[in-house]
C-alpha cells in the first residue's frame, strides 16, 4: 500500500461535518478498538466535550468562525492528551477551500495563487455566488500545514523531532 513504508503511527482525522462524527468514533468506538495513535478534529463547531480519557492525543482545531458559531461550545480544558487550538483570524471555509485546494496540485503554484488571494481578497470567488464582503483569506490550510500533527508536541508547539503526542504503533 505504501510501497514498503510500514508506518509508524495512525491518525485519524475529520473535519466540519466529518469531524462530529469522528467524535462519536473517539469517545464511543475508540476506548474499545483502538485502531488510531492520535485524532485530529477539525472545526467540529460544538457539541458535547470529547472524553479525555483515551489514551491518545486528541488536538481539536477550530478556526475563528466555529468558535463564534459555537458560541464556545466545543471549548474544554487541556489535559494531557487533549489539547484546543483555536486561530484568530480563520474561517471554516475560506479561498483555499473553496478555489485553490482543489487546483492545488503542489507545484508552488497554489501558494501563489494564496498570496494574490491576499493581496486582493474578492467577494465574487467563483461566477456561482457572491458575497456581501470579501472573503476569508486567513489560510487554516496553511496554519494547519505549519504545524502538522505530524510535528504536534505536548507542549502545542512544533518540533521536527519525533512526535511526542502520538504512541508508536502496535498494527
Amino acid at each position: 500500500m505504501f510501497s514498503g513504508l510500514e508506518p509508524k503511527h495512525y491518525l485519524a482525522i475529520g473535519e466540519s461535518q466529518s469531524a462530529g462524527r469522528l467524535v462519536t468514533y473517539i469517545d464511543a468506538v475508540h476506548p474499545l478498538a483502538h485502531v488510531y495513535d492520535g485524532f485530529l478534529v477539525h472545526s467540529r463547531m460544538g457539541g458535547a466535550p470529547i472524553r479525555d480519557d483515551v489514551g491518545v492525543p486528541v488536538l481539536v482545531f477550530q478556526t475563528e468562525s466555529d468558535v463564534a458559531f459555537s458560541n464556545g461550545t466545543a471549548r474544554q480544558e487541556d489535559s494531557d492528551t487533549y489539547r484546543l487550538w483555536e486561530v484568530a483570524g480563520t474561517a471554516h471555509f475560506d479561498q483555499y477551500g473553496l478555489i485553490i485546494g482543489p487546483e492545488d496540485t503542489g507545484d508552488g503554484q497554489g501558494g501563489d495563487a494564496v498570496l494574490e488571494s491576499m493581496q486582493h481578497p474578492t467577494s465574487q470567488p467563483s461566477e456561482m455566488f457572491t458575497c456581501g464582503a470579501p472573503i476569508n483569506t486567513g489560510l487554516a490550510q496553511a496554519t494547519l500545514r505549519s504545524h502538522s500533527p505530524k510535528t504536534i508536541t505536548a507542549t502545542g508547539s512544533a518540533a521536527s523531532a519525533r512526535p511526542r503526542w502520538t504512541r508508536p504503533s502496535q498494527h
